[in-house]
């Protein structure tokens, strides 16, 4: 069969930070995508976000109906065929089980995702349900995971290029040509550079890797930017082979999805230099930006930390 490869970004915001539509469609022309999906929190009201991006859809972009749970085992990804998604209140109540998210995904064909696997303390399958329930889920069970998460990996590269590193090391120099990163690859890297990095600067890279490094062994694997802002769409992207035989749909999307062979690429943006060989474009990032994410990353750790005031 003859194929095509498109260039998605599967987590993105609208609401949270009030963002207009129209700066959003700007943003995904900037990043020459042409697969979005909108997966608003779903406690901002994700069918709100997905009727005013698709009111002012450019043509040639496939807008994905979907929406970030708040699960029992944290943050999940979830993306359907059509906009009935946003018509299942069980699935999109705060705190929702993983097991009835499970449920109502396979009955409405929708797709579901670890988001930032080991991301944020508070709100990451990793941290709030261990490996063994993310390993239940995404390679037992019919989960996928975000192995790639535009926010956490701009914090990542950026302590390897900070003074926080002795020397600048280029931070997906270790990615292979045309895939995810294997385990010896990142053990390697991680072993001479461990010794040179301040504690928190080297989970917030861990963090990242740890990701990276599961996508291996997970039935499929999805990325996004995770982008709060127009300009950060496209930090995060996934290429992806789909068939050039039929017309590109929701539906033929995510099935082309959930085959793990399909992908050619999770990471940074990159542009194909030759067949099958990418590199990483250098991004520009706003330090307002990385301060809030840092804090965002750190702040569950600092609260562990401080140490209750003495009575009296």
């Amino acid at each position: 069969m003859e194929s095509r490869v498109v260039t998605a970004d599967l987590h993105s915001h609208l609401l949270e930070k009030k963002v207009k539509p129209l700066k959003y469609w700007q943003g995904v022309q900037k990043a020459g995508l042409d697969v979005i999906a909108i997966t608003e929190h779903a406690e901002y009201n994700p069918k709100k976000a997905f009727e005013l991006v698709n009111e002012k859809k450019p043509e040639g972009v496939l807008l994905i109906p979907g929406t970030e749970l708040f699960t029992s085992l944290g943050h999940v990804i979830a993306l359907g065929e059509s906009s009935e998604i946003y018509e299942i209140p069980e699935l999109l109540e705060k705190g929702v089980s993983i097991e009835k998210a499970v449920e109502l995904a396979r009955e409405n064909r929708i797709v579901l995702s670890f988001a930032h696997p080991w991301g944020f303390d508070s709100d990451s399958v990793a941290y709030v349900g261990g490996v063994s329930k993310l390993r239940h889920y995404a390679v037992h069970g019919s989960m996928g995971v975000e192995a790639y998460n535009g926010m956490i990996g701009t914090l990542a590269e950026s302590v390897l290029r900070s003074k926080w590193v002795k020397k600048p090391i280029g931070f997906f120099a270790y990615m292979e040509k045309n895939r995810l990163s294997r385990s010896a690859g990142i053990g390697k890297i991680m072993g001479s550079i461990k010794k040179k990095l301040d504690k928190k600067a080297y989970d917030i890279i861990q963090r990242n890797l740890n990701a990276m490094e599961f996508g291996e062994e997970a039935n499929f694997i999805t990325a996004g930017s995770d982008a709060h802002f127009p300009d950060r769409i496209g930090t995060g992207i996934l290429k992806l082979k789909v068939s050039s035989e039929r017309i590109l749909s929701e539906a033929s999307f995510l099935e082309a999805l959930k085959d793990k062979s399909n992908v050619i690429w999770a990471g940074p943006p990159s542009v194909e230099v030759k067949e099958g060989v990418f590199q990483k474009k250098r991004l520009g990032v706003k330090k307002s930006e990385l301060l809030g994410g840092f804090k965002y990353v750190m702040k569950r750790r600092i609260f562990r930390r401080k140490k209750p005031k003495s009575k009296g």
